[in-house]
């Protein structure tokens, strides 16, 4: 996970706050930042996460992809909770296709 954390901050800015979510998910709030910065930040982070190569410290190297959900404030939600919450489903919605970015305005159109 720390492999996975550096690559995460390279993604984003000084200003922007990473966090760990729950056991194998990050959350980023990116101050200042619209539906198409976002969206941008996403796609920046599935294909950083897709392209690297992590090692297992075994001598082995894999690699993993990342399903990415965003939502942004006041489009997708009116606070902090409820905008995690929409990430959260952009983010689920995604796990059906694997390794993409998904909006929080895709959720409710499947």
């Amino acid at each position: 996970m720390r492999q996975v954390g550096e690559r995460l901050r390279e993604c984003v800015r000084d200003a922007d706050m990473l966090f760990r979510y729950g056991g194998d998910e990050f959350t980023a709030l990116l101050v200042e930042t619209d539906t198409r910065g976002a969206k941008i930040v996403a796609e920046r982070i599935r294909s950083t996460i897709a392209e690297f190569e992590f090692s297992t410290g075994h001598n082995s190297i894999n690699r993993l992809t990342a399903t990415v959900g965003h939502a942004t404030y006041p489009i997708h939600a009116t606070g902090l909770e409820e905008m995690i919450d929409m990430a959260d489903k952009a983010m689920y919605l995604g796990k059906n296709d694997r390794n993409v970015s998904r909006s929080a305005s895709e959720v409710g159109n499947t």
